[in-house]
């Protein structure tokens, strides 16, 4: 996911929220994935609501990102490259 400082939330992400965050990060850096800047995304099942918004509220948090949410319940993550 492309990077950015922000500040370290005061509590810990629950074990289940690193797992989402990891799956979602592996398919966000596969090749197809990083030349398209776009992948979709949706939660899996067992996978808990409240981990599923942590990640949505994390991503709006980059300027870079944008996230359309479609008619299957998925979201269009899309990205574009920062300028340094």
């Amino acid at each position: 996911m492309p990077h950015k400082h922000v500040p370290r939330r005061s509590s810990r992400p629950s074990p289940s929220y690193e797992k989402l965050f990891s799956r979602v990060r592996r398919i966000v850096t596969t090749p197809r994935a990083l030349l398209e800047k776009q992948v979709d995304i949706a939660p899996c099942e067992g996978e808990a609501p409240e981990d599923w918004q942590r990640l949505i509220d994390h991503l709006h948090e980059y300027e870079t990102v944008s996230l359309i949410r479609q008619l299957d319940g998925s979201i269009r993550l899309r990205w574009r490259a920062q300028h340094q």
